[in-house]
């Protein structure tokens, strides 16, 4: 089942940023088949977004909440300078692990 950026947990974070640095062509067209070329900037937009988004989960089960904050500002203008389409966009499952 695919699922939106936003509810992804660690794991899936860390997979998904490992495969956009590895691959962002790849996971530009698997995100946004439909959409025009130019998406591997905004696939590596995501791709900082999802380290830094895993960073705020640990940091927050780990009782950092000040880091935390720090990091979830850091998403925020990563999420913010993202196109609309981005923020909808649905991870496929293989990339979810």
């Amino acid at each position: 089942m695919n699922i939106e950026l936003g509810q992804l947990g660690e794991e899936e974070l860390e997979h998904l940023a490992t495969s956009i640095e590895d691959d962002p062509d790849n996971v530009a067209c698997l995100l946004f088949p439909d959409c025009p070329d130019g998406n591997k900037t905004v696939v590596q937009q995501i791709g900082q977004w999802a380290v830094n988004r895993k960073l705020v989960l640990e940091n927050t089960a780990n009782g950092n909440t000040h880091i935390a904050s720090v990091f979830e500002k850091v998403c925020y203008r990563f999420w913010q300078r993202l196109p609309s389409y981005a923020k909808r966009a649905k991870v496929p499952d293989f990339l979810e692990k």
